[in-house]
Formats: structure tokens, C-alpha cells, sequence
């Protein structure tokens, strides 16, 4: 779906983006972040509320978000502050694509709105009338207009119930692991970690999109499919934040594929599914 679509769903940031500098500054010296300023446009007829990046500073600025001292290069990816020595972002904000240097709080905001933007991107017009739907409902429900979280979460969550009433898993399996990335960057990481152990059962069961499993534990052999590099490391890196032992990260996974297992009638046992981790974790120790 081309991006100009898109583009025509969203607030455009006030004009004011590039000129907030004594502003921010004030708000900084009474304690605040720069992301605690509000923006002038407070519209609520678009998709989306993008007026909370009004306040982020463009890359064009070259400026520290924590310290606002003058950077004689903004960052393209992560960068610490020559000056305050805080670890500061390169981002793009989702559609209008504006480039912006962003704290590590406004990062996970801005990394959250790619993710639904991408989802949105990736469904369709079917999956943006769903949106709006839901967002009209919750502030129906609530008396008020739903945080954009809410609105994603309850979407992808109706999806993902759907996707396992058709036996979809692949499907299933791809909104887990989004609702898993979703809540790490909200830093809900004991939930965050739940789901992304739930993916790699998933994952070990081989399940595909029409009910089959490519492994199956009816017949005498069988191959584990291969578990994804990158969200292993994922879930090894929410480990360590947590700090979870080895022993108790696997009693937490053998617990959470038993509960997958029974209620989806999945068929590799929750062991069988560790031992396959337990392999893949070790390679990354090596």
C-alpha cells in the first residue's frame, strides 16, 4: 500500500517542530524530559494522535536531547552525548518520516508507533477499518479518546484469538510474537517474555497455517524446525534484564509451553520444546 495513503490518515506535526528550543529548555530546567511537552495540535480527526513527536528534536537540530548542547553530528542509530554522556537515538518517525535524536523513552515510543504503522501497512484497508472501529468503541466504552496502545492491542489481540479459532498457527504465531515486541518496548518484560517463550514453542512445533504441524510426535522421528536467531537472542536479552537464572528461565518455559501445549492441543511436549532452546541458547553462549 503505497505510502501516500498513509499519509493522508495522519496529523501533520505543527510548524512549530523545528523551533521549540527555549521551550524544551525550560521544561528541562523545572526536571522535565523534552517528550513531556505538549503539542499545540491537539486534532483527534486522524488515525493516529502524531502530535506527540512535536516536541522531538529533528536530526536537522543536531542537538542532545538530554543536554541540548549542539552535536557536531547527530546520531544515524545510537550515540552517546559527547557532552552529558547520555545514550541518545537516531529514529524516523512512522509516515511522515521525518528523522529525528530521541531519548531512550521517546525510542521505545517511536519504535512502538513503527510497529503498529507497519502492521496497519502490512493488512490493509480491512485492518484500518478494524482500527477505527475499536478506537470509535473504547472511547464510546470509556467517555474518552483511547490511547493508541489500547487501540493496537485490543486489534492485534482480536486478530490473534481469530487466527487460533481457524487454526491458522503461522498467523498466530507472527501476532504473538508483535504483542511480544509491543510490551518489551513498554518495558513489561515479564509478560514480554512469556509471549516470546510462547512464539519458540510455537516455533518448535513446526505449526503451519492450515491446522498441520510439520513436527509431530505420533511418528517415531522427527526434526525440531529451526528456531529464529534474532528472537532468541531477544529472549535471552529480557532474561538478563530480569536476571533470571538458567534454572529458573527454564522452569518459566517448560511452564508456559505446558499451558500453550494444553490449551491450543499442540503436539511436542514442553520438555522436548526446552531441550531444542536449551541447544540454541547454548550457541549463543559458545
Amino acid at each position: 500500500m503505497p505510502l501516500s495513503f498513509f499519509k493522508k490518515l495522519f496529523e501533520k506535526p505543527s510548524a512549530q517542530i523545528h523551533s521549540r528550543d527555549k521551550v524544551v529548555k525550560e521544561q528541562m530546567q523545572k526536571g522535565k524530559q523534552p517528550s513531556t511537552i505538549q503539542a499545540n495540535n491537539s486534532s483527534n480527526s486522524s488515525l493516529f494522535k502524531l502530535d506527540i513527536f512535536n516536541s522531538y528534536l529533528s536530526q536537522e537540530e543536531a542537538k542532545c536531547p538530554y543536554c541540548l548542547e549542539k552535536l557536531e553530528k547527530p546520531p544515524t542509530r545510537k550515540r552517546k552525548c559527547p557532552h552529558c554522556k547520555e545514550t541518545m537515538y537516531g529514529r524516523t518517525l512512522p509516515v511522515i518520516k521525518r528523522k529525528v535524536v530521541v531519548t531512550e523513552k521517546q525510542r521505545n515510543k517511536v519504535d512502538q508507533y513503527n510497529l503498529i504503522v507497519s502492521e496497519l501497512e502490512m493488512y490493509g484497508n480491512d485492518y484500518i477499518k478494524k482500527y477505527r472501529e475499536i478506537k470509535n468503541d473504547l472511547k464510546s466504552k470509556w467517555g474518552f479518546e483511547p490511547e493508541d496502545r489500547d487501540v493496537f492491542w485490543q486489534l492485534i489481540n482480536k486478530y490473534r484469538i481469530n487466527m487460533a479459532s481457524s487454526k491458522a498457527w503461522g498467523l498466530y504465531r507472527n501476532a504473538t510474537h508483535r504483542m511480544a515486541e509491543f510490551l518489551a518496548l513498554e518495558g513489561k518484560l515479564e509478560s514480554s517474555l512469556d509471549l516470546y517463550i510462547e512464539v519458540h514453542y510455537i516455533d518448535t512445533n513446526g505449526a503451519g497455517n492450515s491446522g498441520q504441524f510439520h513436527n509431530d510426535e505420533t511418528t517415531s522421528e522427527y526434526n525440531f524446525s529451526d528456531l529464529a536467531p534474532a528472537l532468541v537472542a531477544k529472549t535471552l536479552d529480557i532474561k538478563e534484564q530480569l536476571n533470571l537464572t538458567d534454572e529458573e528461565f527454564k522452569d518459566r518455559y517448560i511452564k508456559i509451553s505446558s499451558i500453550t501445549k494444553q490449551s491450543l492441543q499442540f503436539p511436542i511436549e514442553s520438555k522436548k520444546s526446552w531441550f531444542k532452546f536449551e541447544k540454541e541458547m547454548k550457541s549463543f553462549k559458545d
